[in-house]
């Protein structure tokens, strides 16, 4: 009997794998397969959550943010094996209004779906068009709020649940999926209140609108965060072995993609896919797994076949992906259709992707494309240039029309898909 905890920490850059800051992850690392170069499906968490649980492309079947009803999931898939299934997650895009349930017997989130009362659509409105407003209102919000915010233990008490779930259901074998927040904001701790209150409202300036100072302290403040969640994991992890609850049991921790601390001008998990968006770390630790490090770019496109390929279990097929154990892909894309309004990055109207601006990258061995249908095409060689300074798409030509292609191919292929998914779904509503 083989069971699984995937761990996820929001918003995990790969760069931050550091044994000053995340000690507990990092001694981690170098007891499993560590995956250096393991890339997320999007630059957020429904692209990057999606593509995971259904080993797709997420704009392969729908345009849409959530999982639909008749998509296979890992979760689901598992069940029908007679796996226990378990879910804890913040919520928020993640949950159950978006279809992130689907196959668990228990999911258990912290928040409901995004907010999307009058009033707060009223003051995204009015803050899309007068910043200033925008940052008058975080300000208000955090003075209330930011004291009692100190100490948050989000990630903790679903740490404690996850255990609570994994004893109580010892005797079943387990599928356990725990998404923590991790480097999340508002930024809570780490600081004066003050100092907190201000580094939130810069976090939606620009970099040119910062000076050095400021942006050191978001930096500081987003690995404190990574260090509290941190800890909260080796403690998680030094339980499960008290109780001999790791017996059998493969844990899988990754980030669900990265976060922008201004190296290209914005924060946050923006519609771009360089490095610090969707560059994450993955490790894969268990009784069969020897310690070794994985320099082979990587997609999580792949890791739910890998998990049925650990437990033995076929790969059904609409999964897309194959097994990280065996199986190495000689290119891989990361996608996301969000609009950006300015400098911020508009909300999802009617949870729709707006595909008239769809952007993708490909990582193709040492190269990495990225392609915006309304922006500047970028070609990167990460091997020379991993901080991604120079654009040698004119340099460069004849792979870059390679890539090219192969995006547009890809985005060809998706159009296929998305339509034959349509058609389908058009005839079993008719009776066909």
């Amino acid at each position: 009997m083989k069971n699984i905890i995937m761990l996820v920490v929001d918003g995990f850059r790969n760069d931050f794998l550091e044994k000053k800051i995340t000690p507990c992850l990092y001694n981690l690392s170098k007891k499993g397969m560590y995956f250096n170069k393991a890339y997320s499906l999007g630059p957020w968490s429904p692209p990057a959550v999606k593509g995971l649980f259904t080993s797709s492309y997420p704009l392969m079947c729908n345009d849409s943010i959530a999982i639909s009803s008749d998509s296979i999931t890992i979760a689901k898939l598992l069940k029908t094996y007679n796996y226990k299934t378990g879910a804890f997650v913040m919520g928020g895009w993640l949950s159950p209004f978006f279809g992130f349930d689907k196959g668990f017997d228990k999911f258990l989130c912290v928040l409901g779906a995004p907010n999307k009362s009058l009033s707060e659509k009223i003051k995204t409105k009015i803050g899309e068009s007068f910043p200033k407003a925008r940052e008058f209102y975080r300000r208000l919000y955090l003075k209330k709020n930011i004291e009692k915010a100190k100490g948050r233990e989000n990630d903790k008490n679903q740490l404690k649940n996850a255990l609570e779930f994994i004893k109580e259901n010892k005797k079943e074998k387990l599928f356990i999926y725990i998404h923590l927040e991790g480097s999340h904001e508002p930024y809570c701790e780490g600081a004066p209140t003050e100092e907190l209150i201000n580094a939130n409202c810069n976090l939606l300036k620009t970099k040119e609108e910062l000076n050095e100072q400021e942006i050191k302290t978001i930096r500081n403040l987003y690995a404190f965060d990574l260090n509290r969640t941190d800890k909260y994991i080796d403690e998680f992890i030094k339980k499960l072995k008290e109780d001999n609850l790791l017996d059998n049991t493969y844990l899988i921790v990754f980030g669900d993609h990265g976060k922008m601390l201004y190296e290209k001008g914005f924060f946050g998990h923006t519609p771009d896919f360089y490095e610090e968006n969707i560059h994450v770390p993955l490790m894969i630790l268990g009784n069969e797994i020897e310690p070794k490090t994985i320099s082979t770019p990587v997609s999580f496109l792949d890791l739910s076949p890998t998990i049925l390929d650990i437990l033995k279990i076929k790969k059904p097929e609409s999964f897309f992906g194959e097994s990280l154990l065996k199986f190495k892909r000689k290119y891989f894309f990361s996608e996301d259709a969000r609009k950006r309004d300015g400098r911020f990055v508009s909300g999802i109207e009617n949870l729709k992707y707006d595909l008239t601006i769809q952007g993708i990258a490909i990582i193709h061995g040492d190269y990495k494309y990225i392609h915006k249908q309304n922006g500047k095409d970028e070609l990167f060689n990460l091997k020379n240039d991993p901080k991604e300074k120079e654009n040698i798409i004119n340099s460069d030509k004849e792979i870059s029309e390679k890539l090219k292609n192969l995006i547009l191919n890809h985005i060809k292929f998706e159009e296929k898909t998305r339509k034959e998914t349509e058609d389908a779904h058009i005839l079993e509503k008719h009776g066909f």
